[in-house]
């Protein structure tokens, strides 16, 4: 059911947003919409997946799916993946995005500049501006965006298969016992 609201919202678009968060005033649901708002004359769609309740008074450019489990099987419906907010550490929803190619602008919190480098994604600060000027780089530029879309795999490829994982704990483990 929900790919086919995907299709519906996709239909005609020349671009998808989305976000995977649930809707509490830290994931900054508020710059979600103040940035769709900005950019809805952009043929752009803004999708959000984890809200609990139907917010009031959205954009006619952001559609609210509501709580999906294993959300980030639409992860490749997107073009793009946005996540903002006050504070994180390592956002799931980001690495997942990664998996799939997918480039993300997201806020500079926690972690998340560890692991967008410009080159796969870009971490910003909370301001609507910024991260339209990031969205419309992408939108306008399709070379760069494919770029970023297999520098965003490469990126899951180099830092969070098991395999890797496995042989950073190795490392890690290894260092202790030889100190």
């Amino acid at each position: 059911m929900t790919e086919k609201i995907f299709h519906r919202i996709r239909s005609g678009r020349d671009f998808l947003i989305l976000s995977i968060a649930r809707l509490s005033p830290p994931k900054r649901f508020d710059l979600f919409c103040e940035t769709a708002l900005s950019l809805k004359d952009r043929n752009i769609a803004f999708a959000w997946i984890g809200n609990q309740y139907q917010p009031d008074s959205l954009p006619e450019n952001v559609y609210c799916l509501g709580s999906i489990k294993n959300a980030y099987r639409y992860i490749p419906f997107a073009d793009l993946s946005v996540l903002m907010s006050d504070y994180e550490g390592l956002p799931v929803s980001v690495i997942e995005s990664l998996l799939f190619g997918k480039p993300v602008i997201a806020s500079n919190v926690g972690g998340i500049p560890e692991i967008l480098n410009g080159t796969n994604g870009f971490a910003l600060d909370n301001d609507p501006a910024l991260f339209v000027e990031k969205i419309l780089f992408y939108l306008d530029n399709k070379e760069s965006y494919m770029a970023a879309c297999r520098a965003a795999r490469q990126t899951y490829e180099d830092k969070f298969t098991v395999n890797h994982m496995y042989k950073k704990y190795l490392s890690l483990y290894e260092n202790i016992v030889n100190s």
